[in-house]
């Protein structure tokens, strides 16, 4: 899906768009010839930080609006990051270490917030946030954990600890 098909899909649906992004990237393997793939589509005044380290990551940023914020950092194999994020001085920080996480981040408004760190193997997270000033701080350690975070409003907060195997929050 192209960053013109995804942006114009949001418009219409944004946690729609973003599920079917996280689905597109989840099932499609790196191209051949290549181990990391980046994505990036953003406008001036957002910023960028990316680091892959090993090979068959996927990480695909969509930025719309002003003073944006993403860092992504992942070290091991088979990796999958959506992110999508519009509104104004929203700040994302992902980290994936292991083996085949996933994670499909939006944020929609002003000043929200997401620190997210997956470590083990095949943790994933659906996380979406729309309003102002949200924040949420999401550890995945062990195997198989899966969390969905959904905040819609002003100010709300979640901090999701998960440790062991197959924890659903």
């Amino acid at each position: 899906m192209s960053a013109r098909a995804l942006r114009s899909a949001l418009g219409a649906n944004r946690l729609l768009a973003l599920s079917l992004a996280a689905l597109l990237f989840a099932a499609t393997p790196a191209p051949a010839g290549k181990d990391d793939l980046a994505a990036n589509d953003e406008l001036p005044e957002r910023e960028l930080s990316y680091g892959q380290a090993r090979g068959g990551h996927w990480a695909s940023v969509l930025q719309e609006g002003a003073h944006n914020e993403a860092k992504i950092d992942q070290s091991g194999a088979g990796h999958r990051v959506s992110l999508v994020q519009s509104g104004a001085d929203n700040v994302a920080l992902v980290s994936q270490l292991g083996q085949a996480h996933l994670l499909a981040l939006i944020q929609s408004g002003s000043f929200n917030t997401a620190d997210i760190d997956q470590r083990g193997n095949g943790n994933a997270a659906d996380v979406s946030q729309t309003g102002t000033a949200n924040e949420v701080a999401l550890r995945q350690t062990g195997t198989g954990n899966y969390a969905r975070i959904d905040q819609v409003g002003n100010y709300n907060s979640a901090e999701v600890r998960q440790s062991g195997e197959a924890q659903h929050d």
